[in-house]
């Protein structure tokens, strides 16, 4: 008897079911594996992009609060100066009054000074200002404010006077103008940060969202 031939249909021979469903699982298992590490890959740039966010976030914080203390430091430095300036020129007009105001003025003229420099030393920490306008306002009032206390002291209360009125209130009003330029431009690289944070964590929780259910999908037909 002759062994029987394989099934013809159209001259072309029947595909084997049993090789026909393997390859289909196999190919739905590989596009599942595909997709869980697409999604293990989304919530890991997701926990990246919150991690830079935060570390942006307290960056910019601190950058924004020195700021504000530099313009503190400085309005209080004016102040003291023009103090100092006002009552030693009462006290020399005035021989008879309390000449230890005067004393007592200078030193808080002297300490408003030293928190000034300090004040200068952690803005110089959040921001780059070496050969920028900020250290050209910088250095001009404080050059400045240490001139104006110099005549105080050595009693020519005239050049203090006037140079009080012209030089340092320019440069106060100077040094205000770029530090409040540098924290505005804090606050809106933060608030653009904050922005494309956002935005990546929306579109990972919108992918993984999808990604999951479709690959469940498809592991439950490759079963």
């Amino acid at each position: 008897m002759w062994p029987s031939a394989a099934p013809i249909t159209g001259g072309v021979p029947l595909r084997d079911p049993v090789t026909s469903t393997s390859t289909t699982k196999l190919k739905a298992a590989i596009l599942a594996g595909g997709l869980a590490v697409a999604v293990l890959l989304m919530a890991v740039s997701a926990i990246f992009a919150n991690a830079y966010g935060a570390k942006r976030a307290s960056q910019d914080a601190v950058a924004l609060h020195q700021a504000e203390t530099l313009l503190a430091a400085s309005a209080i430095l004016r102040t003291q100066i023009g103090q100092s300036a006002l009552i030693s020129t009462y006290v020399a007009a005035e021989p008879t009054s309390d000449a230890s105001a005067s004393g007592v003025a200078r030193a808080e003229a002297s300490a408003a000074l030293d928190q000034f420099e300090e004040a200068v030393r952690r803005f110089e920490e959040s921001y780059s200002v070496a050969g920028t306008s900020e250290e050209a306002a910088i250095d001009a009032f404080d050059e400045s404010a240490r001139e104006v206390l110099a005549y105080i002291d050595s009693g020519n209360l005239d050049s203090a006077n006037g140079l009080l009125n012209a030089a340092l209130n320019v440069d106060y009003a100077e040094l205000v103008g770029v530090v409040v330029s540098a924290r505005d431009g804090t606050v809106s690289d933060l608030a653009t940060a904050q922005t494309v944070v956002g935005r990546v964590s929306e579109i990972s929780r919108f992918l993984v969202a999808f990604l999951i259910p479709s690959a469940a999908i498809l592991l439950y037909r490759a079963a």
